[in-house]
């Protein structure tokens, strides 16, 4: 786990006992939607015209579950170390066995479970340009 993900350059696992759950690298790598092409509609014209030589990705929001382990720190000390790391805004994290470096704006987060020693966490960003990676 170790070595495997990291979020502002810090090891995720060994910071924060966090790992991402499955399906959420899928959920990275889901292709970015299109932005709308450029269009004429005239009263004068049947249909519309439609510009599409120049196709551009749009931003999207993404969100992904974060997997906090068992360790011997609770799991609401590293929850709030976490978030208050989300935080500054400017997120960026790298799944090494992808080898991308996502960057991200940090949106919102909703804890789904918790224990006194581990949970899970959702966390929804904003990737605002999915063509700088």
């Amino acid at each position: 786990m170790t070595g495997d993900l990291f979020i502002n350059t810090k090891d995720a696992w060994t910071t924060w006992g966090v790992f991402l759950e499955d399906g959420s690298e899928d959920k990275l790598l889901q292709a970015a939607p299109m932005k709308d092409y450029i269009s004429n509609k005239s009263r004068q014209d049947d249909g519309k015209q439609v510009l599409a030589m120049s196709s551009q990705v749009d931003e999207r929001n993404v969100t992904v579950v974060f997997c906090f382990a068992k360790a011997a720190t609770s799991f609401i000390t590293r929850y709030k170390s976490f978030v208050t790391e989300m935080y500054l805004g400017n997120i960026t994290m790298q799944v090494v066995n992808l080898g991308i470096i996502f960057n991200l704006k940090y949106l919102s987060s909703a804890s789904l479970s918790s224990l006194t020693t581990l949970g899970k966490v959702a966390v929804t960003f904003c990737e605002p340009n999915p063509m700088n990676r």
